[in-house]
C-alpha cells in the first residue's frame, strides 16, 4: 500500500475511534450498526440451537432486514425455508402462476426441498377486495389452471386449482379481509 493509502486508513481509523469514544457518535454507531448485528446474531444462534435440538439436524439461520423488509432463511443443506415481509410478489414465482393483485401482501414463505423435488409458497394478504375470489379465479382460468373446488360459507371463501401436478389454494376471510394463498409446485 502506498504512503498516501496508509495515511487515509490511519485517519479513518482515528475518526472512527473518536466517534466511538464520544457520546453522540458512539451512540449512533452502536445503535445503527453494532446493536442490530449483535441482536440478529443472537437471534440466529437461539433459533439454530432450538431447531437442531428438536430435529438433530445441523441448520443455518440467517436473519436480515433492509428497506423495511425483514427476512429469515433457514437451511439444512437439502431443504430451506425463507420467510419475509414486504409487498412484492415473489421474483422466482413461475410466470404461469398469476399474481394476486387484490390486497396487500404482508408475509411470504418459500419452502424448497432439494430431495423431494417440490417447492412452494404461502402468502398472507390484508385489505383484500370483496370480489377478490372471483377475480383471481378468472385469472387462474386465463392462465390455464383448472378450478377443482370453490367453497363459499359467507364468512369464508376458498378456491382450489390445479395445473398438471401443481396445486394452489386461495382462502379469504370476508370479515377480516385477510387472504392466504398456498402454491405447491413440482420441479
Amino acid at each position: 500500500m502506498k504512503k498516501g493509502g496508509i495515511a487515509i486508513v490511519v485517519i479513518i481509523g482515528v475518526v472512527l475511534l473518536a466517534l466511538l469514544g464520544c457520546g453522540i457518535g458512539g451512540y449512533f454507531v452502536y445503535n445503527r450498526f453494532v446493536k442490530k448485528e449483535v441482536t440478529e446474531n443472537l437471534a440466529e444462534k437461539i433459533v439454530e440451537e432450538a431447531i437442531e435440538n428438536e430435529t438433530g439436524d445441523d441448520v443455518n439461520v440467517n436473519i436480515e432486514g433492509t428497506n423495511g423488509e425483514e427476512s429469515v432463511h433457514i437451511s439444512d443443506g437439502d431443504n430451506s425455508v425463507d420467510v419475509s415481509s414486504g409487498e412484492d410478489w415473489p421474483d422466482d414465482m413461475p410466470s404461469y402462476v398469476p399474481e394476486f393483485k387484490y390486497g396487500t401482501l404482508t408475509v411470504k414463505t418459500k419452502i424448497s426441498g432439494d430431495t423431494s423435488g417440490e417447492y412452494g409458497w404461502s402468502m398472507v394478504y390484508e385489505s383484500v377486495d370483496s370480489d377478490a375470489l372471483e377475480k383471481y379465479k378468472n385469472d387462474l382460468e386465463k392462465s390455464g389452471w383448472s378450478i377443482e373446488t370453490t367453497i363459499d360459507t359467507g364468512e369464508g371463501k376458498v378456491v382450489g386449482a390445479s395445473k398438471g401436478e401443481d396445486i394452489m389454494t386461495l382462502s379469504i376471510n370476508s370479515t377480516t379481509k385477510i387472504a392466504s394463498i398456498s402454491v405447491s409446485l413440482k420441479k
